[in-house]
């Protein structure tokens, strides 16, 4: 197998979910629909004990939108990050139809184009295991968080399920993941005081075990 640099495949990520536009939707309900419930609880759960009334939250990688419509539904100020200019225009569509304000910003979350401490919240749902660079996009989220923000983040561990080409899916860090001690320490690492691991309540299939990374600044 032929091995990457990791620009080469920070780029064939970008352009998978570039390429994705509205079919992440169908594609989603198509394999969730039986757990949807369950894992909007859980990121309810979440939400309610952790980030208060009114927050500034940004949500990275979000895609068509599944954690900023929660959180603009319960009254925050959502900015949604992607660099997938077509998912974040589904996810303003829905925020349309749906009667919530949401605010979208198209960018790359290892450079993300806020000042410091900007943010109180922060919400990463199916991004940690796509991070070519987990560090880096861990520092940004670390450092556009206020003093006592929180990050709340999700990974799959011992997932061995592929999006991308055996070269690519080389390259992703958080796939070689095999312990809770391992993610904890690499959000310590880029500056998280508090951090804490536990493992979801909704189903899922697979051998894997999914957890909620819970990391306040």
């Amino acid at each position: 197998m032929v091995v990457l640099h990791k620009s080469e495949a920070r780029e064939r990520v970008r352009s998978f979910w570039v390429a994705q536009g509205n079919r992440q939707d169908a594609e989603h309900d198509l394999q969730h629909a039986l757990h949807a419930a369950q894992e909007r609880e859980c990121w309810m759960s979440l939400f309610l004990q952790h980030i208060p009334h009114r927050s500034r939250v940004i949500d990275m990688g979000a895609g068509t939108g599944y954690c900023s419509l929660l959180l603009a539904k319960m009254g925050h100020a959502v900015t949604a990050l992607d660099w997938a200019a077509g998912l974040l225009a589904r996810a303003e569509q829905k925020a349309s139809q749906t009667g919530v304000r949401l605010k979208t910003q198209t960018a790359d979350m290892e450079h993300a184009p806020f000042t410091d401490g900007i943010f109180d919240a922060l919400t990463a749902r199916s991004v940690l295991w796509t991070l070519v660079h987990p560090e880096r996009a861990i520092k940004e989220w670390h450092r556009i968080l206020r003093p006592g923000g929180v990050a709340i983040a999700d990974l799959a561990i011992g997932d061995a399920s592929a999006h991308y080409e055996a070269d690519v899916e080389a390259e992703l860090p958080l796939r070689q993941v095999r312990s809770v001690a391992e993610l904890e320490a690499l959000f310590r690492q880029q500056g998280f005081a508090d951090v804490r691991i536990q493992e979801d309540t909704f189903p899922h299939t697979g051998d894997h075990v999914h957890v909620m990374v819970i990391a306040r600044r």
